[in-house]
């Protein structure tokens, strides 16, 4: 049996883990401010509000952005890459959703505050 190429490998584990800690952090959500566990950045950390609304909002994006990577793992594995290819892309999209949440989330809730102000 042949060697699983990484683009489906690294797809489907990061997205199971992300599938994962998001439906955790949607069931059991830090309920105070911490250091330790959640969504910490220093605009989610500003308020009690702040804190509750980035837990939900990007436990929610880790859910899709985790389904959507098992999804991608796994219709991947039809195409034929390279390893170094497969690789690159892989922990290429990997990164970029990291991104992609945190700068997300981190819109939202600049426009919650905005709206809160008003």
């Amino acid at each position: 049996m042949g060697q699983l190429a990484p683009l489906f490998t690294i797809l489907a584990a990061a997205g199971t883990v992300m599938l994962l800690v998001g439906i955790i952090m949607l069931i059991f959500p830090p309920k105070n401010i911490n250091h330790i566990y959640g969504y910490r950045t220093k605009q989610s950390m500003e308020s009690e509000e702040n804190w509750q609304f980035a837990q939900t909002y990007s436990a929610k994006l880790m859910v899709i952005l985790g389904a959507s990577y098992v999804i991608l793992g796994f219709g991947s594995s039809w195409l034929e890459l390279s390893e170094t290819l497969s690789g690159i892309i892989s922990i290429s999209m990997v990164v970029l959703g990291a991104v992609l949440l945190i700068l997300k989330t981190e819109s939202e809730l600049k426009k919650k505050n905005k709206h809160s102000r008003e």
